[in-house]
């Protein structure tokens, strides 16, 4: 970037919106621990001339002009963040930022107005304790309180939610009574109060003796915190080990609860005398929207959005309550799915920083996760000094010394003593393959010493590493990081693959082709089209073969393979092993396991079993990042059986929004993209029933060539704004469908 000529009297249309300092800023005021913040922003435009060409911003230490702390001046500046490169900020301090926009035809933004952010201590391990800082609480009251005898009610706050409690109650003598608090409801309509220190105690239940006194008075009630031999808590579970996630100093002890009991107070109670204190991180509910022609699916899209933003109260990704820790693996399902419903990235930040800090958990594919989140945070947010950050650490998570010659990654276990361990950080001295979790949902799969499943991550990290490599201009790295992808590639084919069958093989020397393997490598890209039929007929005949982790990368594969009606069909499901099914169970966050009878010491607020969140706009609308900070967007909707849909998606540039509607000779596609931005927008002919001979885009007749590969229409470089896209057989009629 260099310094332009600020000479500029022209004024722009351009308008910068969306501030947000180090990627936060769904609150007022946000909080950052960075001597050198990123600024960024939306750029608010239609057209070919809405591009960004030029910024300046100013930062100040009071809302005016005469308290310049730094002003960068005009710079060339074509991203939609820019660097702090002033004087050292000072720590605890309150400082107020604005910027400037110049557009492709040199015209000028007004400034936008002064917005504000605080300092933490700036000490980089206080990062996280700054950002729960940030932590909100809301106040619900019940949505049923019942009288169950004299002294007893029943209360329903209708939501599970990480949260405190407040009581309002009186009394004409001191007395204790007793409070109950749990998520699960037994047959007899009563908390489900699990044994103590058995696995059912994963689904939360406490009781608490409050002590009241006369005279009308509110209650902050105190939830002590759950440790290691707490007979409520599971064995595994230990709220005071050294790298379990402590709740935010400012709302006290958080547990997960939906029901409470209030027994031995013989007074009225009204339900605006009993708030439940659900915590959260600052949320946008309205980035993020998405209705279809299916009820279902709607009902699984608020079912898993509303678990990804009840799970951000530690602000960092926590597994779920049951351990209150982040695993790499989840982590990556929970980023995606937290990217796709809201515009916040620091919480994903914030979970890398405690990977590196505390080291990797031990999966092979939880460690090879890694690299794909830092991937996912670069091409979501443009920035990769996150990339940069850790890139030598990252390198090492490749696993190079485990590597064959042929390229393929070899693992069984590795504990004790390893070079590996020398050079990957881990919690445990200790890695393995996982599959799937639990392991009853592993399909059988014989597990060996050169695994699909393990390779089929080694193959994404590496085409994610390519794209890294490549940002930061590492071009050796690159070249043979792109080498090593294709040698892989090649020998999972020749090594991993059952000609005859036309079937992925679970390991080196196993007979046995499982689900697992398969939709592995066709969500990994390892499949070609050819195979596409042979894979879509064995998971055609699995039902949902998997557990929960295992989903993502199921319906990715299905998608992928061009069997998108499958998928939509499992994710709306009402079966068994369903989200659905969750919400019949009683949960009102995702759960770990898809029935307790099938995981009895599962928890139910467990944030990356939300697969659906992320694959719905990733792959049935089919939006994806092209180019790092989405400055090329990808739109190639998949919608299957559904009659129409319509999402809205946030981006760091801004708000896209795609919406279609269906007809047997007839797909129209509504889209808006933001300033700064181009689309390329890919529609298949299995759209319609017959071949498409007529595209009509805003109206207009355009003349299309046929993908020769995938057979698919493409249409390129899209600007900023509102387009009208439309496919149509010989029969089809030239109109614009109304839809929602």
């Amino acid at each position: 970037m260099h310094k332009c000529n600020q000479n500029c009297r022209k004024l722009s249309p351009l308008k910068a919106t969306g501030l947000l300092c180090d990627f936060t800023g769904n609150t007022n005021i946000p909080v950052i621990n960075n001597p050198a913040p990123v600024f960024s922003w939306k750029v608010d435009g239609s057209g070919k001339n809405a591009f960004q060409t030029a910024c300046r911003i100013i930062v100040a230490s009071k809302p005016d002009d005469n308290s310049v702390a730094w002003d960068s001046e005009k710079v060339s500046c074509n991203n939609n963040f820019f660097k702090y490169s002033g004087n050292a900020l000072k720590a605890e301090t309150t400082y107020f930022w604005k910027l400037q926009l110049w557009d492709t035809d040199g015209g000028r933004g007004n400034f936008t107005s002064w917005r504000m952010f605080r300092t933490g201590s700036l000490n980089s391990a206080d990062n996280l304790t700054v950002s729960q800082s940030m932590v909100l609480q809301n106040r619900v009251h019940p949505e049923i309180l019942r009288k169950r005898s004299r002294d007893s009610y029943f209360i329903d706050f209708g939501k599970d939610a990480f949260a405190g409690l407040e009581l309002y109650l009186h009394t004409g003598k001191e007395q204790v009574i007793e409070l109950r608090l749990g998520e699960e409801i037994s047959s007899d309509g009563t908390i489900h109060k699990p044994e103590p220190f058995s696995h059912e105690c994963s689904r939360r239940f406490r009781k608490i003796s409050l002590r009241i006194f006369p005279k009308n008075k509110i209650y902050r009630v105190e939830i002590p915190k759950p440790f290691m031999g707490d007979g409520y808590q599971t064995k595994n579970y230990n709220n005071r080990d050294r790298y379990s996630i402590l709740c935010p100093k400012h709302t006290g002890e958080l547990m997960p609860f939906r029901y409470l009991e209030i027994r031995g107070y013989e007074h009225e109670l009204k339900l605006t005398d009993i708030v439940q204190l659900p915590a959260n991180f600052p949320f946008d509910d309205e980035a993020s929207h998405f209705r279809c022609s299916d009820q279902n699916l709607n009902s699984v899209w608020d079912f898993c959005k509303y678990t990804v933003k009840a799970t951000t109260p530690f602000a960092i990704y926590i597994d779920g309550d049951r351990e209150r820790l982040p695993y790499a693996g989840d982590t990556y399902i929970n980023q995606l799915s937290h990217y796709c419903c809201d515009r916040e990235y620091s919480i994903a930040r914030n979970t890398l920083d405690y990977f590196f800090a505390t080291g990797a958990d031990w999966p092979f594919e939880a460690v090879l996760s890694i690299i794909l989140i830092a991937h996912s945070d670069y091409f979501y947010t443009g920035d990769i000094s996150v990339c940069a950050k850790y890139y030598d650490k990252l390198k090492a998570m490749l696993f190079n010394e485990l590597v064959r010659d042929d390229g393929l990654l070899v693992t069984g276990e590795i504990s004790g003593e390893h070079i590996l361990f020398d050079k990957i950080k881990t919690r445990l001295k200790l890695f393995r393959d996982l599959i799937d979790w639990p392991k009853i949902f592993r399909g059988n799969y014989e597990i060996g010493e050169v695994n699909t499943v393990t390779n089929c991550f080694l193959y994404r990290a590496l085409i994610a590493f390519c794209d890294i490599a490549s940002g930061l201009e590492r071009k050796n790295d690159y070249k043979n990081l792109k080498a090593k992808a294709e040698k892989l590639k090649i020998a999972v084919r020749a090594k991993l693959f059952n000609s005859e069958t036309g079937l992925f093989l679970d390991s080196e020397g196993s007979s046995h082709s499982s689900p697992h393997a398969n939709f592995h490598a066709a969500a990994a890209g390892l499949v070609s089209r050819f195979e596409q039929k042979n894979i879509v007929n064995l998971l055609k005949n699995s039902g949902m073969p998997c557990g929960l982790w295992g989903a993502q990368f199921l319906l990715e594969g299905l998608f992928q393979a061009d069997a998108e009606n499958l998928a939509i069909k499992l994710m709306s499901s009402d079966g068994p092993r369903s989200w659905l099914n969750m919400l019949k169970q009683g949960a009102t966050m995702t759960m770990e396991c898809w029935s307790n009878e099938l995981q009895s010491g599962q928890d139910w607020n467990h944030p990356w079993a939300t697969a659906p969140l992320n694959v719905i706009p990733r792959f049935l609308m089919g939006i994806k990042p092209l180019e790092p900070g989405f400055r090329k967007i990808l739109i190639q909707p998949r919608p299957g059986h559904l009659k129409h849909a319509s999402l809205v998606m946030p981006t760091i540039n801004g708000a896209v929004s795609a919406s279609f509607k269906k007809e047997e000779d007839y797909f129209n596609l509504k889209i808006t993209i933001p300033g700064n931005c181009q689309a390329t927008v890919v529609l298949s002919n299995k759209l319609l029933n017959k071949k498409a001979v007529k595209l009509l885009i805003n109206s207009r007749q355009n003349t299309f060539v046929e993908d020769k590969v995938s057979g698919c229409i493409i249409v390129p470089d899209l600007p900023p704004g509102k387009h009208n896209l439309a496919l149509q057989t010989e029969s089809g009629n030239v109109k614009i469908l109304e839809y929602v």
